[in-house]
């Protein structure tokens, strides 16, 4: 489900240990004008008794190693969907680290001590989110009409027309038991017109006879 398709009000999971970490999302994500219903994670049973009861819009999480590991509840969102989008909030974090969480399926970084750049961060996820999501569909609707045209080639296939062919001159016995030049037969069944020249085989020996 994307956010674009939903009703205004985003469904936002915080998954933050302190509250007034939570508040301070909470706030930003206010002033900037997000209409949303935000629900802390502070536990990792929480985080799927939550997924299941309403699956959200966006997940927001901590980075801190505490109760809950932030690259754990990357997992477990990844695991119910690739397209979800999934921001990592969090204090101070070496590049390493910064760079792993990109590599393993984080949408954006923001830091605490700069949470005026949630808004745009958040927007900038919806969009992929979407664009993933369409992405899915129209892979999706790809292999099913790959899948349905397999399956009527399957179903079609033509048994091998038997055509009586002369041995020796190449003719074709049409169905009026007349024996016609094969071009002529490819002509009138095919539409099928021809150039006549010499392979280079057959070119060599024309031009030894011609001496």
């Amino acid at each position: 489900m994307s956010a674009t398709e939903t009703a205004t009000t985003l469904r936002i999971f915080v998954v933050q240990d302190a509250r007034e970490d939570f508040e301070s999302i909470e706030s930003e994500l206010h002033r900037t004008g997000l209409s949303f219903r935000s629900t802390r994670i502070d536990a990792p049973e929480a985080l799927s008794r939550e997924f299941d009861r309403e699956p959200p819009h966006l997940v927001l999480c901590d980075h801190r190693r505490t109760r809950i590991d932030g690259f754990s509840v990357l997992e477990t969102v990844r695991a119910r969907s690739r397209t979800l989008p999934f921001i990592v909030v969090t204090g101070e974090l070496p590049e390493a680290q910064m760079a792993e969480a990109f590599t393993r399926g984080v949408d954006d970084l923001v830091l605490k001590h700069r949470l005026d750049e949630l808004g745009p961060a958040v927007h900038r996820a919806l969009r992929l989110s979407e664009a993933r999501r369409q992405l899915a569909e129209a892979e999706e609707e790809r292999d099913r009409l790959r899948a349905e045209l397999e399956e009527w080639r399957f179903r079609h296939r033509r048994t091998p027309t038997l055509l009586p062919i002369c041995a020796d001159c190449k003719k074709i016995r049409d169905p009026q038991n007349e024996w016609i030049q094969l071009e002529s037969y490819l002509h009138d069944h095919f539409n099928l017109r021809f150039s006549h020249g010499l392979c280079h085989d057959c070119g060599k020996t024309f031009c030894a006879d011609d001496r």
